[in-house]
């Protein structure tokens, strides 16, 4: 398991999704199927684990919002 230092945290990514301006519902209502490389990041995840130097009130298990590129 990773350990995160100082004032990182370690998220895990939630699973990709359909892209923005279009919901899984409607690609599946069309009876579209769509591949992984048409599927976007998901712009949500679960903390893992909190480094001891960071100020937010966070721990493990909590959800939270990313910016589209975290982690890449």
């Amino acid at each position: 398991m990773l350990r995160p230092i100082r004032d990182k945290v370690v998220i895990r990514r939630d699973a990709m999704t359909a892209p923005v301006d279009i919901s899984m519902e409607q690609l599946i209502r069309l009876g579209l199927l769509l591949p992984d490389i048409g599927k976007a990041k998901s712009r949500v995840g679960t903390v893992v684990s909190v480094g001891p130097g960071v100020k937010e009130h966070m721990a493990p298990g909590d959800r939270v919002a990313i910016t589209w590129h975290d982690g890449t």
